[in-house]
Order: C-alpha cells, then sequence, then structure tokens
C-alpha cells in the first residue's frame, strides 16, 4: 500500500525524528533509507542538506512557539501569570523521557557557524520567544516590557539547556521563582 504522505513530507517527518534524535550530522543516505525515498527526491526538494536542516528547523521552530503560546494560554488564569506559566509547561517538558531540550539551540551549536542559515534562523527564533513574552508582559500591564521580555527569553533558554543537562525539569522550576522575581520587581 502505497503512503499518503508526500515525498517531501516524510523527508521532514524522518529529518526531524532524525535530528532530534541524533544531532543534524545524521547523514543523507540514513535519512533517505528512512524516509523511503531516492537521493534524487531529497535534491528535488531540497536543494542541500543544509536546505533539509533549515527547512525542519524553521517548522519545529514554528511549531514549538505555536504550541508553547496554546499551552501558556490554557494554563494562565489572568495575564500576569503567562509569563511563568511559559516555564512551567516546559518544566513539564524536561521531566519526559528522552528530553532533548530546544530543537533550535541543539541545531545552532551543531551549526556552529554564526553566519549560517541555521543561525539566523535561531536569531529569528529567539526575537519571536521575546515578543511573545512582550506580548503576555503588556498584556499584564507591567512595565519595562521589552526589557523585561528580553531577560526572561534568556533566563528560558538558559533553563532549558540546564534542564537537558540535568535531565529533569528542575532548572525550570527554579527559572520560574527568578522569572517571578524580575516579574515582581517590574510591577
Amino acid at each position: 500500500m502505497a503512503s499518503k504522505t508526500s515525498p517531501r513530507d516524510r523527508l521532514l517527518e524522518t529529518a526531524t525524528n532524525l535530528f532530534y534524535q541524533k544531532g543534524t550530522n545524521v547523514g543523507i543516505n540514513e535519512i533517505i533509507k528512512e524516509a523511503d525515498v531516492a537521493r534524487m527526491t531529497l535534491y528535488k526538494h531540497f536543494e542541500s542538506k543544509d536546505a533539509l536542516v533549515e527547512a525542519v528547523l524553521e517548522q519545529e521552530s514554528r511549531s514549538w512557539l505555536n504550541s508553547l503560546a496554546e499551552r501558556v494560554d490554557a494554563s494562565a488564569r489572568k495575564p500576569t501569570d503567562k509569563p511563568t506559566a511559559a516555564f512551567k509547561v516546559l518544566e513539564e517538558d524536561a521531566g519526559k523521557r528522552n528530553y532533548r531540550g530546544s530543537t533550535v539551540i541543539n541545531f545552532m551549536v551543531d551549526a556552529a557557524d554564526s553566519k549560517s542559515g541555521v543561525h539566523k534562523l535561531a536569531q529569528q527564533h529567539d526575537v519571536a520567544l521575546q515578543d511573545m513574552f512582550e506580548g503576555w508582559l503588556k498584556e499584564a500591564k507591567l512595565k519595562k516590557a521589552k526589557r523585561l521580555s528580553r531577560q526572561l527569553a534568556m533566563l528560558l533558554n538558559g533553563a532549558v539547556v540546564t534542564a537537558q543537562i540535568e535531565g529533569d525539569g528542575a532548572a525550570l522550576k527554579d527559572a520560574r521563582t527568578a522569572a517571578q522575581a524580575l516579574i515582581t520587581a517590574a510591577q
């Protein structure tokens, strides 16, 4: 029975799973074998492996940001709870088996070249995360939302990396406490 998923979608899904499990240094041969496509099919849809990595990262960033926004909206009782709710929902993720942290940070570290498309996408992701925090802070009518949103994004990113290193959500719980202190100081 033929797959109803397009070859491009299979490539993206396969690459997403392999990159998350093993990092972006996974070879093209493994990707095309797992996706059950020909090498030419890969290059028909993506001009290079870098282009595939960037497509996966762009998709993962968008999905992660949307999921975070939805989960925060669902869990926060009032606008002032939203910034710290972000830490809480990610704390839950960090406690799961096989947690690998942030796809964006992991891809950026693998890329190494600060002028790469991956780094540009990581910068865009970080700006979007800061914008999300800024929106929540403005909704809560907090002062200095722009500056505080950058601080909260840095705190969140650092806590995600620490949670990956430590293998649990304790860093995100501690970061949530620190975020609350920053928010209280801004009121």
